[in-house]
């Protein structure tokens, strides 16, 4: 078998070259379709009630908020026979009802779609989803993010059709609006047909 000389370095037989040549450009090939890609990941989503949320980091006040203390009441759960720590539940739910206290006025402002979008969602497929953020004791954010939503729907509520005429064009029937565990969970597209008149 006869192979060509190379005109570059004689030495060398021509495929050898052209080998490396070729991975050459399927390299760069593969390096330009990744540094083209410049789609960036969505940023995550920021609502109102997130920032309810970030209004504390008292580390020491949440590390007491959700744990038993010898002086906690105990009582039977009606719905379950259980017993469930009383003290426990009420300072979990004060601690979300203070951080959410000071959003009403705020809400008050927000457009139609703005109050939509800064509802918890939860996938509209799922059960027993519990909302969580990093750094946030479980129940408070449950509770937080639960009654958030009520206050939240309850606003959008009291506007006029004419304003909520600007969510005609919103559908998700990916997401269920985040209501509790025992709660009614409606899809996005539910909850705002239901507003509409």
């Amino acid at each position: 078998m006869h192979i060509s000389p190379n005109p570059i370095s004689p030495g060398l037989p021509l495929r050898l070259p052209i080998l490396i040549m070729t991975q050459i450009v399927l390299l760069l090939g593969l390096l330009l379709t990744i540094g083209c890609r410049s789609e960036k990941a969505p940023a995550p989503r920021r609502t109102v009630l997130d920032e309810a949320f970030q209004r504390t980091n008292d580390q020491e006040r949440w590390a007491l908020v959700e744990r038993d203390l010898p002086t906690d009441v105990w009582k039977t759960d009606p719905r379950g026979n259980q017993k469930v720590n009383h003290t426990r539940f009420e300072r979990e739910i004060g601690l979300a009802h203070s951080l959410l206290a000071n959003i009403q006025l705020k809400l008050e402002k927000m457009s139609p779609r703005e109050l939509v979008d800064s509802l918890e969602l939860a996938p509209a497929w799922s059960e027993g989803y519990m909302p969580y953020r990093q750094g946030m004791p479980e129940m408070v954010g449950y509770y937080l993010y639960r009654d958030g939503n009520e206050m939240i729907m309850n606003e959008l509520k009291r506007r006029p059709p004419s304003e909520l005429d600007s969510l005609r064009g919103v559908v998700d029937d990916e997401h269920a609006v985040f209501s509790g565990i025992s709660g009614a969970h409606g899809t996005v597209t539910e909850f705002v047909q239901g507003l509409l008149p």
